[in-house]
């Protein structure tokens, strides 16, 4: 889970300029006005979000990237997902019981 926590700080910044984006094409194309103006500074402004974020968060990032490393280590070295796979198992034989 540690390597999608590295993408969920970044979705929320990939979600909201998407929306911008087709809100900003749909406006500028409806008074058929010049898009690149307003995308690149959607690109600058996505650019400058993205170095804060990681900015802020670069000792967080930096850690759960080592922990994912040292994790995919140790399922590679065993050949398994680990403990996960005994979970998974009793979470399926616990809802096959109950029906």
């Amino acid at each position: 889970m540690p390597i999608l926590s590295f993408a969920y700080e970044f979705s929320g910044l990939g979600g909201a300029a998407v929306h911008v984006l087709i809100r900003i094409l749909a406006r500028r194309r409806h008074y058929k006005e010049n898009l690149w103006l307003p995308l690149m500074g959607l690109a600058f402004a996505v650019v400058l979000a993205a170095a804060a974020i990681w900015f802020v968060a670069q000792d967080s990032i930096g850690l759960r990237l080592a922990k994912s490393r040292e994790q995919i280590g140790t399922m590679r070295a065993e050949g398994t997902i680990g403990t996960r796979a005994i979970l998974y198992r009793d979470t399926w034989a616990m809802a096959r019981d109950r029906l």
